[in-house]
């Protein structure tokens, strides 16, 4: 293999690996103060799938939309990057995951979170470190 051939696969290669490096370098887990300095987080009722039930997020960590509270902190960078859900009985924890924009359709805008199959019942949502965020019923 000719040098010029492998250095153009070594430029393609990182090329294609550059997207999740960075992703690696600029995931932050967002504090409750910082989620509320970007608008606050609010759930809507639970749609159920056949992969079980999604719980719709209002939460825009770019702070040019406000959820709950009026935003202290803006960044046009921001993109919600992932939301978490973990399901103790009939509470859940979320903790949401910003990060700078790399591609050009990333949206500040947290998507629904999955939930998997729940039991009827009373929910309550709490983020992360024990904020209180919503309740539901199913």
């Amino acid at each position: 293999m000719s040098l010029k051939l492998k250095i153009i696969l070594s430029v393609v290669g990182l090329l294609l690996l550059a997207p999740f490096v960075f992703d690696i370098l600029t995931v932050e887990k967002l504090s409750w103060k910082q989620v509320q300095s970007y608008g606050g987080i609010r759930i809507e009722r639970p749609l159920e799938a056949e992969a079980g039930y999604y719980l719709p997020l209002i939460c825009d960590v770019s702070g040019l939309d406000s959820a709950t509270v009026r935003s202290t902190a803006y960044s046009a960078s921001n993109i919600c990057k992932r939301t978490k859900a973990k399901i103790d009985g009939h509470m859940i924890y979320l903790t949401i995951s910003a990060s700078d924009k790399f591609f050009k359709d990333d949206s500040p805008k947290c998507k629904a979170v999955k939930l998997g199959k729940l039991e009827h019942g009373h929910y309550l949502v709490y983020y992360a470190t024990g904020e209180l965020i919503g309740e539901f019923y199913i």
